[in-house]
């Protein structure tokens, strides 16, 4: 859960970290109003703290479920860079 500061700030700066076609994954997936999330050419920054606003707004998603869907293409980012032929399997590409 992302309460302290030191948590705020970790979410902010691993989501400025993420490539921008794995910010719209999140965005895509989290589906906040139209308009609320600047489009390109803004800034991932810009972009990441309009999400963040957003989540934390009173019609927003709140922050867990962002931080959950980060995680979850963290770690299959990390499964795909470690275990490509695995990754293949699964899909059914082999």
């Amino acid at each position: 859960m992302t309460e302290t500061p030191k948590e705020r700030l970790k979410l902010h700066t691993t989501l400025n970290a993420i490539t921008p076609e794995q910010l719209d994954g999140i965005i895509f997936t989290l589906k906040p109003p139209p308009g609320i999330i600047p489009p390109f050419p803004a800034s991932q920054g810009q972009r990441v703290t309009a999400l963040l606003n957003w989540a934390e707004s009173p019609g927003g998603c709140k922050l867990e479920p962002v931080e959950q869907i980060l995680n979850d293409i963290i770690s299959r980012t990390r499964s795909t860079v470690e275990y490509p032929g695995e990754l293949k399997k699964n899909l059914d590409l082999t």
